[in-house]
């Protein structure tokens, strides 16, 4: 069965893509590395080095005010 959830429009906090780039940024925002390529190595070991457990934690959305009570997500595993 598939339910439609609305939220509210332009809200980044309930998109899945925005809370993994938060946790990225908030990982390397107080480092001050020299060039961007050191800027890439951060972003690249970050997603390297973390779960899928982890990732799945941070992009679920259990903090928004705008899910009904009880509401789950159930991920799958990727290929």
């Amino acid at each position: 069965r598939l339910q439609v959830i609305e939220g509210a429009r332009y809200s980044p906090q309930d998109n899945p893509v925005e809370r993994i780039w938060a946790a990225l940024k908030r990982k390397i925002a107080n480092t001050a590395p020299a060039t961007m390529a050191d800027r890439v190595r951060q972003a690249h070991a970050f997603f390297r080095y973390r779960t899928d457990a982890e990732n799945r934690t941070t992009a679920a959305p259990w903090t928004s005010p705008w899910l009904p009570e009880g509401y789950e997500q159930h991920f799958r595993s990727g290929a």
